[in-house]
């Protein structure tokens, strides 16, 4: 399963709230990597939402990941 956060694109994002609940269930090592995976397809999306679910997450390495990964990907969206 953690190998599906890697592969994680927005066109295979068809449910967001499905792939959060997915990460429960990853070994604690692999949460904060797929975090970054499903926050960089999400806000291929929709950021508003990406970045309101990143805002959700716990403080730690996941949450910093998630609004890495939301950032850049808004930056690279406008440039």
């Amino acid at each position: 399963m953690e190998s599906a956060f890697l592969y994680l694109t927005p066109e295979s994002l068809n449910d967001p709230q499905r792939w959060i609940a997915l990460l429960t269930q990853l070994p604690q090592t692999a949460r904060v990597r797929a975090t970054e995976s499903l926050a960089r397809a999400w806000a291929e999306q929709t950021p508003d939402h990406a970045i309101r679910w990143a805002a959700s997450i716990p403080a730690g390495d996941a949450r910093a990941q998630a609004v890495a990964a939301i950032a850049s990907t808004w930056a690279a969206k406008d440039s």
